[in-house]
């Protein structure tokens, strides 16, 4: 057998067991409200081996998995139709978005060269208070008051237990509420997984503070990472610029207004009622008849 021949055959019969299944899951924020864990280890049983998935296998459950991630209730009743989100399409969206880290790392490094050109001092502005106030709390009652030069800082670990106790985590499609009655929204979906916020901890890191530095983040740090989560969480909703993103992960992260709430004011902003105090009676009418028209 030749070298590449002998290298394939190792690479086919490396194997994946249940628990490295979930690990890859909470690492790549593959389950969602809708598609939960539970659901991956049915898929996986279906296609497991004497419980372990060798190449092929794995090939064949991301396949499963991101049809049914894409379409959480196909093939709940007989005769529903073909998904609405068919392969390829939402396998190419799954792979980018939660499996390939090198397009992550790619797509973090750009964010992070956008956030850096937003006036962050102004856009944080309004909320840099309440935001200082609810880093401390967590920073003292996790970290037990760590600090690096004089200042509190926080762990990875603390920054995404924030986000999960917050209910920040996870991808969920949200019905945004339309300004007037009888009109329509579409669906969109916001998603931001553990390894999102991980992936934020180390890229908004400045490089000072030696080995110390580099396991935690200090306050300005974290609002650059709250910026990148942003980005990534309501990156689906093309009508918000990046600055109303980071303005919606502030809002959603300080509890101030649901996810909903935020999408809404900008895909469907409040209309203004109409003020008719301004009309002024038409040409050859009375007051009082202008009146009975205004009434």
């Amino acid at each position: 057998m030749g070298a590449d021949a002998a290298s394939q055959s190792a690479a086919l019969s490396e194997t994946m067991q249940e628990n490295e299944l979930a690990s890859l899951v909470r690492d790549t924020g593959l389950a969602t409200d809708a598609f939960p864990i539970a659901r991956i280890h049915t898929l996986y049983a279906q296609v497991a081996d004497s419980d372990q998935l060798t190449l092929p296998g794995f090939v064949t459950l991301l396949l499963l998995v991101a049809v049914h991630r894409a379409n959480p209730t196909y093939g709940s009743s007989p005769g529903g139709g073909p998904p609405s989100a068919p392969l390829p399409g939402c396998l190419a969206t799954m792979l980018e978005r939660n499996i390939l880290k090198g397009k992550k790392r790619e797509k973090q490094a750009e964010i992070k060269s956008a956030v850096k050109g937003l006036d962050t001092k102004a856009l944080f502005k309004p909320s840099r208070a309440a935001l200082k106030k609810e880093f401390d709390a967590a920073c003292r009652a996790k970290e037990k008051g760590r600090t690096l030069f004089g200042g509190l800082v926080m762990s990875v670990g603390t920054l995404v237990g924030e986000f999960k106790e917050r209910g920040l985590l996870g991808m969920r499609t949200v019905t945004p509420t339309a300004a007037v009655t009888g009109a329509a929204c579409s669906d969109v979906e916001v998603e931001l997984s553990a390894a999102d916020v991980e992936r934020a901890f180390v890229s908004c890191q400045d490089g000072a503070g030696g080995e110390e530095g580099n396991a935690t983040i200090d306050f300005d740090e974290f609002l650059t990472a709250l910026a990148l989560c942003g980005q990534i969480k309501f990156e689906a909703v093309k009508e918000m610029s990046l600055a109303q993103r980071v303005s919606a992960v502030v809002a959603t992260y300080l509890r101030e207004q649901s996810e909903a709430a935020v999408i809404s004011a900008v895909v469907s902003p409040p209309v203004a009622r109409f003020d008719a105090s301004g009309v002024v009676a038409l040409m050859g009418h009375s007051g009082a008849e202008h009146d009975r028209w205004m009434e």
